[in-house]
């Protein structure tokens, strides 16, 4: 995925921490209950515009956190 963000600093910083966050939560398969599935997991995030000196780590957190509990939901619906 590549992602090209643009405008004034402040924003480019907030919008580049929203679009990299938005692809690790939904750049995942989740657990299916189906035999085959096509779906597959985001490989890699190409950012231009912005570079963020701790690498986006809270906003990589928090999709990590999400994607946890995303998945036990799913575990727990096919049990």
């Amino acid at each position: 995925m590549t992602v090209i963000v643009a405008g004034a600093v402040p924003a480019r910083h907030a919008l580049a921490e929203l679009a990299v966050y938005v692809a690790w939560i939904n750049g995942i398969v989740l657990p299916q209950r189906k035999k085959k599935s096509a779906a597959r997991a985001l490989k890699s995030i190409n950012l231009y515009g912005h570079r963020a000196t701790d690498g986006f780590a809270p906003a990589q957190a928090l999709a990590e956190g999400n994607v946890l509990c995303r998945e036990l939901t799913v575990l727990r619906r096919t049990n």
